[in-house]
Parts: structure tokens; sequence; C-alpha cells
């Protein structure tokens, strides 16, 4: 086992800085769906994101077992990150144009993800790594298939293949060698879901570029950003981190790893989809603040929030982290908000939304007064 001073291991700011390159493909994968808002569009963002999630989670466990404290790591890692840029700038055609310059830039992510997480000296590690490398080969392969068959269904097809083996191989060849740093997995994915946040901060100002600035426009903005908040508080609230590492810290390796994977790995596919389809929704909410959506944005806005906080309630039921009753019914009602959007106003719904979130808020917040847990967030 590692030592105390390594268990307590802290995010770099190399890491950080990997994470805002990351959090790109996030932009992208909005824009992809907020042009493409149909059942097409959504497929694609979906198969994707679960694509480039998968290898940005190998790079969260790759530096919790090997800490780019080194320059040969760290400058391996800043090849890592342009290769995601590269990757982020292909998003949009990834299915036709650029899909060879997708499946390169993976391939490139996946050695040097391989190279860097063999020079671990932990034996562990190492066979941890070794007992996934064949999926994570398989990937760039699968995706040149991809690349070289025709547009239509055997691509589709080569795609969900990937996303099934990602997803559900590594739950068949679990690599449970690997050491886990709890203060270090915890910290690292909840930075990277508050940049992935600002994802919804920006789509504000993409809608709302090249438009007057008006009352409306005014109101839809306060009303997202004060949603934001809430469903930044429903994550960080009171002491969820330092309650979901305490867990992961008291679980036999072979769990704290099961754990890791469907918590911040399976769960955390649903958290990013919701933000993304959130901010693919905000995009023509304040675009038209009051105007009736169309289905699909007002679908993008409700079910998006429902997402989310069904992709929270697994996480929180992975890592035991208490009841999630007032999460379950804010999803149900977040995704029956689309008839006031579709129906009323962009605003309307916003404000719907806004209501349900805060209300889920302090519904939880009573709930940790004295006899439950502390209140501060």
């Amino acid at each position: 086992m590692a030592d105390a001073a390594e268990d307590r291991l802290k995010v770099s700011s190399l890491e950080l800085f990997f994470d805002l390159v990351f959090v790109f493909t996030i932009t992208q994968l909005t824009s992809v769906l907020s042009h493409h808002l149909d059942p097409v569009g959504l497929a694609q963002m979906a198969l994707q994101l679960g694509v480039i999630w998968w290898m940005y989670g190998g790079y969260a466990w790759l530096t919790n077992a090997v800490p780019p404290r080194k320059a040969t790591t760290r400058g391996l890692l800043v090849l890592a990150m342009v290769a995601y840029l590269v990757l982020a700038i292909s998003v949009p055609s990834a299915f036709e144009a650029d899909r060879w310059v997708f499946a390169g830039a993976y391939l490139v992510i996946v050695l040097v993800h391989s190279g860097v997480f063999l020079t671990t000296t932990h034996p562990g590690n190492r066979r941890g790594i070794l007992r996934v490398l064949p999926w994570n080969l398989t990937v760039p392969l699968l995706l040149f298939v991809a690349a070289a068959v025709p547009d239509g269904p055997w691509r589709w097809a080569c795609w969900a293949l990937v996303a099934v083996l990602l997803w559900i191989g590594a739950l068949v060849r679990l690599p449970d060698d690997i050491e886990v740093r709890p203060s270090h997995f915890v910290e690292r994915h909840g930075l990277v879901l508050i940049i992935a946040f600002g994802e919804s901060v920006v789509a504000v100002g993409i809608g709302a570029a090249d438009i007057e600035v008006t009352p409306g426009l005014i109101v839809a903005a306060a009303l997202t950003m004060v949603m934001l908040a809430g469903l930044w508080w429903c994550y960080f609230a009171g002491d969820n981190e330092e309650r979901a590492e305490a867990v992961l810290s008291g679980a036999a390796n072979h769990k704290r790893v099961l754990m890791s994977l469907l918590g911040y790995g399976h769960c955390f596919l649903l958290l990013l989809g919701g933000i993304i389809v959130l901010a693919a929704g905000v995009k023509k909410a304040v675009a038209h603040p009051w105007d009736a959506l169309p289905a699909p944005a007002a679908l993008a806005l409700g079910g998006g929030v429902a997402l989310y906080l069904v992709g929270d309630v697994l996480l929180r039921l992975v890592l035991h982290l208490g009841s999630n009753w007032t999460r379950c019914v804010a999803a149900v009602l977040a995704a029956a908000s689309t008839v006031v959007g579709a129906t009323g106003s962009a605003v309307a719904q916003l404000a719907v939304l806004t209501a349900v979130v805060l209300l889920l808020v302090a519904a939880e917040h009573l709930g940790r007064q004295p006899g439950g847990l502390p209140s501060s967030g």
C-alpha cells in the first residue's frame, strides 16, 4: 500500500490543464448536438462521448497511479493533450470527413497512455493495465475499420461495437490489481465536472451571440445560471466528496476498483451526457426566450437536467451516499417540464427547471439539519 502522503495525492496543475483540453471535446459534442437536435445527432453524440470519456478516465487512472512528477511523464502528457485537441477538432465530422483524423488521434492517446502506465513500479498497476490494454488497442483498430467501410449501417455498427466492448468488457476484465488513491480520484472527477459545467455557461454566450440584450435574454441567462448553480450544489453539497472518499478508502481493493469504474466511469457518462444535452437546449432557449421551443429543444432542456440527476442518483447508489428519493422526483419533474417549453416559452421552462432544482436543494439542505448530515456545501 502507498504511504499516507501518497494516499492523499492531490490533483496537479498539469492534470487540470489536461482537463481543460478534454472539456473542449464537450464543447464540440454540444455543438454537434445543437446543430443536429434529433435522434441521429443524439446517437452520434452518445457514441462519441462513450469513446472519448473512456480514455479520459484512463488518464485519470494513469495520473492516480503515476503522478506527473518526472519531466518525461509531463512531456508525454502534453503529447496526449495535443492528440486530444486534434481529436476534439475532428469531433463534428468524426463519422464523415474527419473520421481518419479522429481514429489516428485516438491511437496516439491510447499509445501514450499505455506507455506511461507501464512505467509504474507497482506490480498490481502493471498487471492491471496489461489486462485492459487489449481492449484499449481494439478501439482505434475498430475506429479505423469504421473509417474504411462505407457510410451507413456498418460504420454505425463499428462505433456501437466499440462502446459495448469498452463499457461492458471492462466489467468482464476488471483491472482489480490497480491501486486507486481515493483522495486524488474523487477530486479529479469533481474538478472535471466543474469545468464541464462551464460548457453550459458558454452555451448561454453562444446562444446570445449577435442577439440584442433584451429583458428576455437577461432573464433566460439568469435562470440558467441559478439552475446550474443548483445542479452543482446537488453534487458537491455537504460532505459528499469526503464521504465518497471515505467509502472508497474503506473498501477492499477489488471492490474499490469496481466502485470507481461504475461510479466515476459509467455513472459519469450520464452526468456529462446530461450537461451536454442541457447545454444544447440552453443554446436554443436563450436565442428565443419568449417563444415556445421546438419539441427537441424543450426535450433537451428537461431531459438534460433529468439525465444529470439520474446519473447523480446512480453514482450515489454505487458509493452508498444516502437517500435519493428527492432526486428521483426532481428528475421526473424536470423531464415533465418539456411540456412547458413546447407549449409555453423557453423562459417558462427555465423557470420551472430552476424551481425544481432549488426545491431539491432546499429539501436536501433541510434533511441535513440537526440529526442529519452537516448542512455546509
